[in-house]
């Protein structure tokens, strides 16, 4: 091991103010840093995977993940909760385009301004409607 026998990390108390070094002994090397078993970001990633990490009534779920999409786990209960709110994106998506692209031509009414090519708010207007039908016909 390095000159050091105890982990790199640093620990914070309670009230988070201060910190001082971890004084659990080494048990794995990574990129060249001596860590506990508490702080091995390794096994820091597996534990976040493993479990539910959705907050439910102000404390983290706990279920047994079933789901890890961008490294947190997802229970059941919430990757269904999840997908269904995809869903429901999904179906009002081209209602909401329809009512970006009607609020922007009644802007280029009202300010007499040529059609989308006037203000910066006309123009980002038009630029989120063009991404938004581009994503809708590769959906």
């Amino acid at each position: 091991m390095a000159h050091t026998e105890t982990c790199c990390e640093r620990v914070s108390e309670l009230g988070g103010w201060h910190s001082h070094p971890c004084t659990k002994p080494v048990k794995v090397i990574r990129d060249g840093k001596p860590y506990c078993t508490i702080h091995d970001p390794e096994r820091e990633k597996a534990r976040i995977a493993s479990k539910c990490y959705y907050r439910v009534l102000g404390a983290y779920c706990g279920e047994p993940a079933v789901d890890t999409e961008y490294g947190y786990g997802r229970c059941a209960v919430h990757t269904e909760r999840y997908l269904e709110t995809q869903r429901r994106l999904q179906a009002a998506a081209p209602a909401l385009l329809e009512a970006l692209e009607t609020i922007a031509d009644q802007a280029d009414r009202a300010t007499g301004v040529e059609p989308r090519h006037g203000s910066l708010l006309l123009q980002t207007f038009a630029l989120i409607a063009k991404e938004a039908r581009d994503a809708l016909a590769k959906a």
